[in-house]
């Protein structure tokens, strides 16, 4: 995994645990993208602009239920497209988040971030289907991605 650099900025909590200045961290990170130009009417706007401030080659933006934005070159040209959420009745989203992005760092290794993005989303999808967060197998990926009644 060499020269991979990963990114992961996440505003779950709305204060710093160890923040005495009480700072709103949402609050922030909107002020701080407003200044930059990341809101474009139809929204996706937000993930060229971080791949630009970031100088990442792929950006992912979680949604929570929503699903997930994706940002990546496809066929040598960047194209922003929209995964659901895999999971409509989550019962614990604790450990979505590193499911998403253990799988997806994974298969980026391997060359295919469209292919990364969508398994780690299976893989989340899997995660907050059960209460704590337990280690996930390759099985639980494979019979959520399968269609229904093979």
């Amino acid at each position: 995994m060499e020269g991979l650099l990963v990114a992961v900025v996440s505003h779950k909590t709305e204060y710093g645990h160890y923040d005495q200045a009480r700072v709103n961290l949402r609050e922030s990170a909107r002020e701080w993208m407003q200044e930059r130009g990341f809101f474009a009417a139809n929204g996706y706007g937000i993930p060229a602009k971080l791949r630009e401030v970031a100088q990442a080659t792929n950006v992912v933006v979680t949604l929570g239920s929503e699903g997930l934005l994706v940002h990546a070159s496809m066929e040598g040209e960047y194209r922003t497209d929209r995964l659901p959420a895999f999971n409509t009745a989550p019962k614990d989203v604790v450990g979505a988040g590193d499911s998403l992005f253990t799988r997806a760092s994974l298969a980026l290794c391997a060359g295919d971030a469209w292919q990364g993005v969508y398994l780690g989303a299976l893989a989340a999808g899997c995660q907050v289907s059960r209460v704590r967060k337990i280690p996930l197998n390759a099985m639980e990926i494979y019979r959520r991605d399968r269609p229904r009644g093979l």
